[in-house]
């Protein structure tokens, strides 16, 4: 009998958990989500776009387990913005330089 392969690829079931992850990370920071929500779609409106790390630095949030990334990466999953293929690296250095979106804000949010 052969060992069962444990290595699994799937694409829509990696971003299924991701989803799954972020919405619970995001559940008992409800308030904290809304309020970097907001942080971000007012940076967006006076630099025409906003990339995670400048929400961070406006809320002055330290790394910690409260502030991690797991409740930070829903900020911008609402239809308010919209990713137009922009990036840059991360100057925030917990997060190793490692890639990150700019945003812009959708001109009809309500639409898609």
């Amino acid at each position: 009998m052969e060992p069962e392969l444990q290595l699994e690829f799937s694409l829509a079931e990696g971003r299924k958990l991701r989803n799954i992850g972020m919405a619970l990370a995001a559940l008992p920071r409800s308030e904290q989500l809304a309020t970097a929500r907001q942080v971000a779609e007012e940076i967006c409106r006076a630099n025409g776009n906003v990339c995670i790390d400048e929400v961070r630095e406006a809320l002055q949030l330290e790394a910690g387990p409260s502030n991690g990334a797991n409740w930070m990466g829903s900020v911008f999953r609402t239809r308010t913005f919209i990713w137009k293929g922009e990036i840059k690296y991360s100057t925030y250095t917990k997060n190793h330089a490692r890639m990150i979106k700019l945003w812009e804000l959708r001109e009809k949010p309500d639409e898609l």
